[in-house]
This record gives structure tokens, C-alpha cells and sequence, in this order.
């Protein structure tokens, strides 16, 4: 975290002194998913969160367990989910930049204890939570309670007995023993191992806002040969595809006490898809016609970055 915020505070002294301009440098980031079971969500994965939550110009655009990467290489996503993020950075850059808002990705922000069960709040950018594991037809590792795992201060891991939503911005996790503040909780932190992305480490937790805004591919693909013995650089057609954009649940390793503690009862719980920084119908509507009609390839601004 500290090695990117510094690499932003270097392209902001210099893009300054070229431009002579007054404004600062934001960067906007993703959460980096990468494809190997021993690096574990505390060593890499909470990193770009904890950079956004520490630094006011760092902006994490969101989870990205849900695109795909290029099975044989293991290197990169593929282009269709390379422009699909590039649809998530123009949803983070008009959030934080045009309604200057900073944008925060779905992620866990209050705990409440009653005995064997806990309750987590969760920052929900528009609508509600919902459990998707339909995305991940095909997959051949399970991805057992939705993706959340208990562990005790002694790193004994707890058995989770049910995961449920009981409104539209908290979940409800019981085990069969009492969950203490010390535990700590995890979220898509499976120990997946594999190129392709429905194997991946990841969770079924989203909200709803691919419901109501998407972003639709272009009706062409580029190719050529990077060593010139290909066909010749160009385009060629290919149906569009109309992609939801969905926030999903960054993945995470927190200890309980570390969450806002709340008071409210179950039956009080409640969540508001409008305030607090978060998107509205009305904003779903500039974002659509934003995504749609700039002339600025957000993809390739925030690989500048």
C-alpha cells in the first residue's frame, strides 16, 4: 500500500510539472486477483483495499473474481474483461472525480455478536446484497457458505452451520460454537488453485446494481501478431455482448473487533440503496449515458495509472 501511494504521489509531481496544473493525481486501482493458492487475502488482496481506505487519492474500483483470464498464460484477463473493468474504473472515476464522492467497492463495514451467530454490515455501492452462484457454472471446486470462513484466535477453523441475508446490506453467519470478537473472518479466501476463473478463489456475494446499468461490448475485436507472422493487424466484427456490472464483495481477512460495532437488532436491520455515498437510480442513468458516450477509454487511463 505504501509502495503504491507513493507511486502515485511521484506521477503527481511530475504530471504537475508538465501540465502546470493544480489539481492532484488520483489513481484508481482494482482489487489484483492473482491465481495462486499461497498467497493468502492478508498478503495481497487486502492491500489495494486497505491503500483506498488509507489514502485519500487511491480508489479501488471493486473485486475482479468474476472476469476472466487467459487460461494458458496466467497473466492477464482476457480483452472482453480487461474493457469490462475499464467499464468498472469509468463507474469509480464519475463517482469520485465528476460527483466528487470517493467511490468504495462492496466490502464488510460493522460486526454485531449474539451468541453462536454474527452479523455483518456490508457497504453496499446500490441496491442490495444478493448470493449469486450461478455465475459460476462449471466449476469443479465447491465454494462452500457462500465464501465466508470463521477461524478462532488460535487459527482453529470454525464450522460455519448456515450464511443467509437478512437485509439488504447485512448477512447473518451462525457456527455451532459461540463467535468471539477475536475470531477472525475471511471471505473468497478458499485455497482455489487455477487458471480458469470459476475455479478461482471467490464468494457468491454481489449487489444488484448489474440489474440496472451494463456496459455492451464493442461489435468488433482487434488481432494481429505481435512476431508479424500473423494475418495483418485489424478489426474484425463480433457480436456484442451486453456485460451486468455488478459490484462484487472484495475478498477479505479481518478480525471481528476490527469492524464498527453495531447495536441493531435482526429485525431492525435495514440497508438504503440512496445516500451515503453510494448510487442512486438517478446516477445509474448519467453513469449509463457517461459509459456510452465519453470519448475517454477509461481501460486505458486507469493502465496509465
Amino acid at each position: 500500500a505504501e509502495a503504491l501511494e507513493q507511486l502515485r504521489r511521484d506521477i503527481d509531481t511530475d504530471v504537475k510539472a508538465i501540465t502546470g496544473q493544480s489539481e492532484t493525481v488520483y489513481c484508481i486501482t482494482w482489487q489484483s486477483f492473482l491465481y495462486n493458492k499461497s498467497l493468502r487475502a492478508k498478503q495481497v488482496y487486502d492491500q489495494y483495499v486497505g491503500a483506498a481506505e488509507t489514502y485519500p487519492y487511491i480508489v479501488c474500483a471493486g473485486a475482479t473474481y468474476h472476469l476472466n483470464n487467459v487460461r494458458a498464460a496466467n497473466l492477464h484477463f482476457t480483452a472482453e474483461s480487461q474493457n469490462w473493468l475499464g467499464a468498472y474504473f469509468g463507474i469509480a472515476y464519475k463517482r469520485t472525480i465528476i460527483d466528487g464522492q470517493k467511490f468504495e467497492p462492496l466490502k464488510p463495514i460493522g460486526s454485531h455478536t449474539e451468541g453462536d451467530t454474527l452479523y455483518v454490515k456490508f457497504h453496499v455501492p446500490y441496491g442490495s446484497l444478493t448470493f449469486d452462484d450461478t455465475y459460476f457454472d462449471g466449476a469443479t471446486n465447491e465454494v462452500t457458505n457462500e465464501g465466508f470462513r470463521l477461524f478462532a484466535a488460535d487459527k482453529r477453523e470454525k464450522h460455519i452451520t448456515d450464511v443467509s441475508i437478512v437485509s439488504s446490506d447485512t448477512i447473518k453467519i451462525v457456527c455451532d460454537e459461540p463467535v468471539e470478537s477475536t475470531d477472525r473472518l475471511t471471505y473468497g479466501d478458499i485455497t482455489a488453485d487455477a487458471y480458469q476463473w470459476v475455479n478461482n478463489n471467490r464468494g457468491h456475494l454481489r449487489d444488484t446494481q448489474g440489474d440496472y446499468l451494463q456496459y455492451v461490448t464493442d461489435p468488433y475485436e482487434y488481432y494481429g501478431s505481435l512476431d508479424g507472422n500473423g494475418p495483418p493487424y485489424g478489426y474484425i466484427p463480433v457480436p456484442s455482448q451486453t456485460l451486468p456490472l455488478h459490484n462484487w464483495c472484495v475478498i477479505f481477512d479481518t478480525k471481528i473487533d476490527d469492524l464498527t460495532h453495531f447495536e441493531d437488532v435482526p429485525s431492525n436491520l435495514s440497508g438504503d440503496a440512496d445516500g451515503n455515498g453510494k448510487v442512486n437510480n438517478r446516477d445509474l442513468g448519467l453513469l449509463q449515458k457517461y459509459l456510452n458516450e465519453t470519448e475517454v477509454d477509461m481501460n486505458m487511463a486507469a493502465m496509465d495509472l
